[in-house]
């Protein structure tokens, strides 16, 4: 018996591994002198738990995979597992080194993204998904306990180690294909991308499948009282306690955003009578104000306590029930968004920030007034948005990493289309496209602003006012916005990152932060589905080139 009566196209994935025979002769050589040696590792799950992985090790690189292979069988047949998916990995470019000097590396460079073994004969070699997924180092040193209780659950070690058995260290990079039940993929192998299925072409397919799959996610962490499970730490799948309703109301719109695509009617429900209903029932209250005299709504801020903030959740709650209300032509809230943007008017010009009220303007509420005066037309909604930008560019604040103020600039150019306006919204996504050049880890929120960059810089063609853009990064702003779209995709959990988590099925088709354990929390989550919605409405229509 072998594993292709599980997983038929493991066959075709151990085939093209054995096509880098050559490659793991002239980079491993060295470490395995005077005898070249192949080691293979063979994954598998049944994506109701944490793969297992199990390691071959021959002179013969058939013999590796079958010795990997005989592993396998052993423990599914013992195990009764029926596994689903399967990954095969091939080491190469092996690096031998001590451990300080391991230590020295791993702390200097983020991400290290390369295979770990704690001696050169391989006993105890992890994969970079297995090292990184149960934290086997933790604040600068290998984590004993962690290692441990790895190796014994899942590696059926009987006998703890200890510290002084790590002498040296191999790093190495795989050759690498994942298999499902009815295909197999080839993975990176560099850096970055590491582990993670090679793609080619981002295109419209892939991006719905995104959209879709990360937002039934979302709709599944609504609980029967409405409120979002907030998150995991997808390794271990630790629940996160905190709770932010700022982040709730923006989920939502990110939901209804997906609902608007892909009008699946897994989300609708969770939409009307779950997360939303929760939020204007627990969140929204009238009260009245002393000190300015008029009844608000408000927000329930830390502790449940009144807050009028004339950004963060006041401007979330007035776009949510916008997109509501367009998505379902359902207008049973518009009296509370247009309250609570009379609210955001009467509060403009006060600088107090006693009993909870934190009167600051924030591009988020400015955008949400736009959203009004679309919905209604207004006038004083649009006043309102000039006065508040007017004094911004007088004030220079253009120096903002803010995707709402891209938003509100957009928005507002497409009634008052003044030079001043598009400058300010230019020179802001020239600062935030610098940014997001300089960063190794991805920034959904940044890409989102550099998209909504392509369209004011479209209004501005169309208006003839290309004079605005001589001399501006447009290249280099395409070319940002290409790669980011791209590299988003390394915090995404495709089968072959999710295998390794502790219940893969629970979070397979969602986003993740891999600096902090794998997190998966509403509000990134929402980030990431905003950002490749609006990728795909720009790819979605007619093809308008600049340069």
């Amino acid at each position: 018996m072998t594993l292709e009566k599980f997983i038929p196209t493991i066959k075709h994935a151990k085939n093209s591994l054995f096509c880098y025979k050559n490659q793991a002769d002239n980079s491993n050589t060295r470490l395995f002198t005077p005898y070249m040696k192949y080691v293979i590792f063979l994954s598998v799950t049944d994506t109701d738990s944490r793969a297992r992985v199990f390691t071959g090790i021959s002179t013969s690189i058939e013999y590796a995979y079958k010795n990997a292979e005989r592993k396998c069988l052993l423990y599914i047949n013992k195990n009764d597992l029926h596994p689903k998916w399967a990954k095969v990995d091939l080491a190469i470019n092996m690096e031998l080194l001590s451990k300080r000097e391991f230590m020295r590396l791993y702390s200097s460079q983020t991400p290290l993204r390369k295979g770990v073994a704690l001696d050169s004969h391989f006993n105890l070699a992890f994969l970079e998904q297995e090292f990184e997924a149960n934290d086997l180092i933790q604040n600068g040193s290998f984590s004993m306990r962690n290692i441990n209780i790895y190796l014994k659950m899942y590696r059926n070690a009987r006998f703890p180690i200890i510290e002084s058995y790590i002498r040296e260290i191999v790093l190495f990079d795989t050759v690498s294909y994942f298999c499902d039940e009815q295909n197999y993929y080839p993975l990176h192998s560099n850096s970055f991308d590491h582990g993670r299925r090679v793609i080619n072409d981002v295109n419209k397919a892939l991006i719905y499948d995104i959209i879709d799959q990360s937002s039934s996610y979302l709709a599944k962490q609504i609980k029967p009282n409405g409120k979002f499970v907030y998150g995991y730490y997808s390794h271990f799948h630790e629940k996160i306690e905190v709770y932010s309703i700022h982040h709730h109301a923006r989920t939502i719109y990110s939901m209804i955003d997906a609902f608007c695509l892909t009008k699946r009617k897994e989300l609708e429900l969770p939409i009307k009578r779950g997360g939303l209903a929760f939020y204007f029932q627990k969140s929204i209250s009238l009260i009245n104000h002393p000190a300015h005299k008029v009844v608000v709504q408000y927000i329930a801020g830390k502790k449940n306590k009144p807050s009028v903030n004339l950004g963060g959740a006041m401007g979330a709650t007035i776009i949510v029930i916008i997109k509501y209300t367009k998505a379902f032509q359902d207008d049973r809230y518009l009296p509370i968004a247009k309250s609570i943007g009379d609210t955001l008017l009467s509060l403009q010009n006060q600088s107090s920030y006693s009993d909870g009220i934190h009167s600051y303007y924030n591009w988020e509420a400015l955008l949400s007034l736009l959203y009004l005066y679309e919905l209604d037309n207004d006038i004083k909604w649009l006043n309102s948005v000039t006065i508040a930008l007017d004094y911004s560019i007088e004030n220079g604040d253009w120096k903002n990493i803010d995707n709402w103020l891209i938003h509100t600039v957009n928005q507002l150019t497409k009634y008052k289309p003044e030079d001043k306006y598009f400058k300010f919204g230019l020179r802001n996504a020239e600062f935030q496209l610098d940014f997001i050049q300089k960063l190794h880890v991805s920034s959904p929120a940044v890409l989102e602003a550099l998209l909504v960059t392509t369209n004011i810089i479209e209004n501005i063609q169309y208006l003839q006012k290309s004079y605005l853009l001589v001399n501006y990064p447009l290249y280099e702003l395409n070319k940002t916005i290409q790669y980011h779209i791209k590299h988003q995709l390394n915090e995404y959990f495709f089968p072959e990152v999710s295998m390794y988590m502790k219940f893969p099925k629970l979070v397979n088709g969602t986003f993740f932060n891999r600096e902090n354990s794998f997190r998966s929390r509403i509000d990134e989550i929402r980030d990431y589905v905003s950002s490749y919605y609006h990728y795909y409405q720009k790819i979605s229509q007619p093809k308008k080139v600049y340069s």
